[in-house]
């Protein structure tokens, strides 16, 4: 029994693909015509690459939705529903990001980003999962895989709430606005103008230093919060403080969604205070004085001024090397992220093109490998995707492992070949990159360049150890691919580096006839593509012999190298006239003499019984006409005219063809 037709969820993807475009699109204008804000952007890049992601895996989702006519009724509810949000949050997205201009992006509300960035990482990876549920075989297998990611699609609804409640990009979310009040929590002023009270073993007390450890574990407790319920006893504290306050209305999940997570988040983060707003604007205004004194007084190293910000973060900001090391000095936690940077610090500092910095905070300890927490990628394959060289070869002389992948096994090389960076690939490569890996959807990298039609990193490949016979998407082999595209310069390499040319194609065997065909190229580059097809294997002829598709061409190196190798000189044109009479017809005169040289039969006629001599006198070829009589040709019709000059010997007369 047939399930729902696929054409509304392919219709769904492309106005997906379509939306989130738009919106990559629109950031990387904003980008490139700002030169400030640089905090801002840095949000809005990694968005970016998120979106970019989303956008071509569901370019891919739609690919597979193409090759089959129906998929399981369940399959179709939770594409079209899923699908059907992702059109129409992307759609609000871009209408938000477009009001961004130079002007106005110091504005951008750093919860809104925050929210975004968790949303559309969740949407990536839950679009993966789709795609690998989609190429499942049977429906059984697609309901069951659905089943088991049952909470995963209820988290991403979850998710979704929590980006929706963000609907302004320069307004904090409207939660419950009397929680604080209601629960007698006095709302805390800004005092950073105060001078910060004189050091005392009570203040020491009530704002200890966290220790690197510490803020380490704390930060691990906040990213597994991030699934409410993976700890029975933070989930029941959470619920108990969210059923707490009253109800506001039709926003009541929303806001106990809210409340939870920051009631989980209060039990773990460092509370801001008066002596953390003090060293955030001592660092803000570079007095390492203060700093110092501040720090002496046992202010938190690791606290957070009003903003969400720390310290640390400031020092990032101002690129003041010697006040790092100094918090460094006092166990600032160097991969702490805050809701203002969304970056470790590490990677904030390169977004910010600060080397020296970022060069600090890796021999303090920064992992260059460091994971994301909500989308299970790696900022180093972000920056591999979206970003300059010059970054990318700092992290991997600085510990960043080429080999690192996502949930969906894609390694940097992947996205590298996949945006057609030459440059990064070639880097990866040197520092020890796979050059045979593949992913869920493609077999190897080689396939993907193959499939791209990029011959310069095919070959970077090649040289760096990938397989030139390795499999395709298409379940074929790569060269298989390349002869399909048509394209003559993969096709050469692959066979320069010994690629198997006895294969099929849809169940067909390739032959140096069906490449004749397919592909389009001037005798130079034909030459030795057929050469290495009739050294790797590929058979000659095919219904159509090969040299009447070489004669046809007119490629006349390709020509002899097929006479050369069995050819039959003898072979009949598609009207039934020899090779020989053919070229006299279509006065092809290298090819008379390489046909004569080869050793045609002179008299073989055509279908209507005229021999080339015939044609000679016909097309009043005299330089053939002699040639012809000189070798025997005999021609039941007298000559019509004078047979030309009977002083030119067989020699000269082919020496004069090859010469035209």
């Amino acid at each position: 029994m047939e399930g729902p037709l696929i054409a509304p969820l392919c219709s769904l993807c492309s106005s997906v693909v379509h939306r989130s475009t738009a919106c990559y699109t629109e950031i990387h204008t904003l980008i490139l015509s700002s030169g400030q804000s640089r905090v801002t952007l840095g949000g809005l890049e990694i968005l970016a690459g998120l979106i970019h992601e989303v956008s071509q895996y569901t370019n891919e989702l739609n690919d597979a939705l193409e090759k089959r006519p129906v998929v399981s009724p369940m399959t179709h509810t939770t594409l079209d529903t899923i699908l059907g949000r992702l059109d129409s949050i992307y759609g609000k997205l871009n209408k938000q990001i477009m009001r961004l201009d130079a002007q106005n992006i110091d504005r951008v509300e750093p919860t809104y980003l925050q929210a975004h960035h968790n949303l559309v990482g969740a949407h990536s990876k839950f679009v993966g999962l789709l795609l690998d549920i989609v190429t499942m075989p049977s429906a059984e297998l697609q309901m069951f895989r659905l089943q088991q990611n049952h909470d995963v699609i209820l988290s991403i609804t979850s998710i979704s709430e929590r980006a929706l409640s963000c609907s302004d990009i320069f307004s904090a979310p409207n939660f419950d606005t009397n929680n604080e009040t209601n629960t007698g929590v006095e709302r805390r002023t800004n005092r950073l103008s105060v001078l910060p009270p004189p050091y005392s073993e009570e203040q020491d007390a009530a704002h200890p230093t966290v220790s690197r450890t510490q803020s380490h574990t704390t930060m691990a407790s906040l990213g597994s919060s991030n699934s409410v319920g993976n700890s029975t006893e933070t989930h029941s504290d959470a619920v108990s403080v969210g059923s707490s306050l009253p109800s506001n209305g039709p926003r009541r999940r929303i806001s106990s969604f809210t409340t939870s997570l920051k009631a989980m988040a209060s039990m773990v983060l460092p509370k801001d205070d008066v002596l953390a707003h003090a060293l955030c604007n001592a660092v803000l205004s570079q007095d390492l004085v203060q700093v110092k004194g501040l720090l002496a007084q046992g202010t938190n190293v690791n606290g957070r001024d009003k903003d969400g910000n720390s310290p640390l973060n400031y020092a990032i900001q101002k690129n003041d090397l010697d006040i790092a090391k100094l918090l460094i000095y006092a166990n600032a936690d160097i991969e702490q992220t805050t809701k203002v940077t969304v970056l470790p610090p590490l990677f904030y500092a390169l977004s910010l093109g600060y080397y020296e910095m970022a060069k600090l905070l890796i021999t303090a300890g920064a992992d260059a490998n460091r994971a994301r927490s909500n989308y299970q990628s790696t900022y180093f394959v972000d920056i591999c995707r979206n970003d300059s060289v010059e970054k990318v070869r700092f992290l991997l002389e600085n510990g960043a492992d080429p080999n690192q992948s996502t949930t969906l096994g894609r390694v940097p090389l992947i996205y590298a070949t996949r945006d057609d960076r030459y440059d990064i690939s070639k880097l990866l490569l040197e520092h020890g990159a796979k050059a045979d890996v593949g992913d869920l959807s493609n077999p190897t990298v080689l396939s993907i360049a193959v499939k791209k039609g990029n011959k310069d990193i095919a070959k970077l490949l090649l040289e760096h150890g990938a397989r030139a016979d390795s499999e395709s998407s298409s379940g074929s082999r790569v060269l298989a691919d390349a002869i399909s595209a048509g394209d003559a310069g993969m096709i050469t390499l692959l066979l320069d580096h010994k690629a198997n040319a006895n294969i099929s194609i849809h169940r067909t065997r390739v032959t140096i006839s069906q490449v004749l065909e397919s592909v389009t190229a001037s005798d130079e580059d034909m030459f030795p593509l057929v050469q290495g097809l009739a050294r790797n294997g590929a058979a000659l002829n095919s219904n159509k012999p090969a040299v009447r598709i070489a004669l046809e061409l007119h490629l006349p190196k390709v020509l002899a190298f097929l006479l050369d190798n069995g050819g039959d000189v003898n072979t009949l044109m598609a009207q039934g006239e020899p090779m020989l009479s053919y070229s006299i017809r279509e006065r092809l005169h290298e090819e008379i003499a390489m046909i004569i040289e080869h050793g045609a039969d002179v008299n073989l006629c055509d279908a209507q019984g005229s021999p080339p001599l015939t044609y000679a006198r016909v097309y009043l070829d005299l330089i053939a006409e002699q040639m012809l009589l000189k070798l025997g040709a005999v021609d039941k019709q007298p000559p019509k005219r004078n047979t030309g000059p009977g002083r030119l010997n067989l020699d000269t007369m082919l020496a004069t063809y090859k010469s035209d």
